[in-house]
């Protein structure tokens, strides 16, 4: 399951049987085993990255100093999900929206299940589990809400950012100028346009204890790669040393960190290296795929 188990809410109801889950988050695990207790079988195998032919290329030798790959999605897009709700229901919705943005280290469910069991404290287990489904849209419209602030803030410092996805023309930028929209592409297109980056950057999905491809794609392709990190990631890289961490709750912090990069091309090429040789070690799909094969193989006993 590449995202939150409540997205697949109709799905895991069904009770299919002899299903071995995997979770990318070890929260999603968790939640799992605690809602869905008749799957026995679920595991936790973080995402991995892609290595492309050829050694990557000296960031001398590379045409764009920023890259970002991820769509952004606007807001009129997201609120025709609650416009069916009297406003109550609305104003508790964006209730949670605002705490969420106020305190991003809290997880999704966390804070989500909170709420439920504060507002309906005889709710039961499949009540919860439906109203969760039910606020995809929360967690949806804070993802988003992050992706524009951070991206928008490095071009309204004045530094370039070079943009694969689709609708950042709706972002509202005050420095549309300094983003250089390139429209959505594929997965192949983004790993070159990587190659060709000196940083990249990543916001991560509300993954507060797994780990999002772009960090080890971004890695495997040369570059130094700034992200928000988890308990995860705080377990297998370093920062400052494989790659540069920000926090969501001071996100404003990321134009002086990449400003920094960019004028210090001899700590960011140390980064970028020391990121390359840890991902390709340990972080890669040939890596995932021995251990998913450990997996099949200790479930088939």
């Amino acid at each position: 399951m590449v995202d939150h188990p409540m997205y697949y809410y109709k799905r895991l109801r069904t009770g299919i049987k002899n299903l071995t889950l995997i979770c990318i988050d070890r929260d999603h695990q968790s939640f799992v085993s605690q809602y869905y207790p008749e799957y026995g079988k679920v595991h936790f195998l973080p995402l991995a990255g892609t290595m492309l032919p050829g050694a990557p290329l000296p960031m001398k030798d590379r045409n764009i100093d920023v890259i970002f790959a991820g769509n952004y999605v606007p807001p009129d897009r997201l609120t025709p999900h609650i416009q069916h709700m009297d406003e109550e229901s609305r104003d508790f919705y964006f209730d949670i929206i605002e705490e969420l943005i106020r305190h991003p280290d809290r997880p999704m469910e966390q804070e989500l299940i909170a709420r439920l069991t504060g507002e309906f404290p005889q709710i039961t287990r499949e009540e919860t589990l439906s109203c969760l489904h039910s606020m995809i849209f929360i967690d949806l419209y804070v993802r988003s809400w992050f992706r524009r602030e951070i991206i928008c803030s490095l071009a309204e410092a004045g530094i370039p950012v070079t943009v694969i996805g689709k609708d950042w023309e709706k972002a509202g930028c005050k420095r549309q100028e300094n983003l250089i929209l390139t429209g959505q592409k594929d997965s192949l297109a983004c790993l070159k346009a990587m190659g060709q980056a000196k940083i990249s950057v990543n916001v991560m999905p509300w993954f507060k204890n797994g780990a999002h491809d772009r960090i080890f794609n971004g890695m495997l392709q040369g570059c130094t790669v700034v992200t928000d990190s988890s308990a995860y990631l705080d377990e297998i890289i370093c920062s400052k040393t494989d790659y540069i961490a920000f926090h969501l709750d001071r996100y404003q912090e990321i134009s002086r960190k990449v400003s920094y990069l960019l004028e210090h091309p001899g700590e960011t090429e140390c980064i970028a290296a020391a990121g390359y040789k840890k991902a390709a070690q340990s972080h890669t799909w040939a890596n995932r795929a021995l251990t998913l094969l450990d997996i099949i193989s200790r479930d088939s006993q």
